[in-house]
């Protein structure tokens, strides 16, 4: 929790990364609060753009512990180990969250998964269905454990289940934004990288 002052601001994090809001905001007392519509600050970062990167770099300065967990699970995919920090924050930012039911399959056998999956917290069985039994593969509980980071690149079926066995929060990083990323001058290592993967 963080109380802001007068001349502080809040809600760009949004509008920068296109992510949905990470926090709520609650008045103490009677306030004056100026807003700014998204169309109004795209075409202000257009028209100035010294404007959003000096907002981006303010962004690098929140280091609350969660995203410093997230910047290292990132790192713990292997052709995400050696990008720079800059990247890294890029990627932290275009994380979603999402959670699963005791029981809900997070993806199935032959389906062409389109990410990848870090465990946050709960835990997941792989598996394989065999004369109508399942035979599981492992069992992932350790947070920052990681599902699907080659199949994503390989473009072929996925050869195993995955199930949630309790109440389950994984990040997810999708190819599509990957490699919406990659194409980017500014992060031309992402791009590097991942082609260094797939040869």
């Amino acid at each position: 929790m963080r109380v802001l002052n007068t001349g502080q601001f809040f809600g760009e994090i949004a509008f920068l990364t296109g992510n949905r809001r990470t926090a709520t905001i609650q008045t103490k007392n009677y306030s004056q609060i100026g807003k700014v519509s998204k169309e109004h600050f795209q075409e202000l970062c257009q028209n100035y753009p010294e404007i959003k990167k000096k907002l981006f770099e303010n962004l690098r300065q929140y280091q609350d512990q969660f995203k410093k967990w997230q910047k290292q699970q990132l790192k713990n995919i292997n052709y995400f180990q050696h990008l720079s920090n800059e990247i890294l924050e890029t990627l932290v930012y275009k994380l979603r969250q999402e959670y699963f039911e005791d029981g809900q399959l997070l993806f199935k056998h032959n389906e062409q998964v389109q990410q990848v999956y870090i465990l946050a917290d709960g835990q997941v069985d792989t598996f394989v269905s065999l004369n109508d039994e399942d035979l599981v593969l492992d069992t992932l509980q350790v947070p920052g454990s990681v599902l699907c980071q080659y199949s994503i690149l390989q473009k072929a079926p996925i050869t195993y289940s995955a199930r949630a066995t309790m109440e389950t929060h994984m990040l997810v990083l999708s190819i599509d934004t990957i490699n919406k990323l990659k194409e980017r001058d500014e992060l031309k290592d992402l791009k590097r990288a991942l082609w260094n993967m797939q040869e």
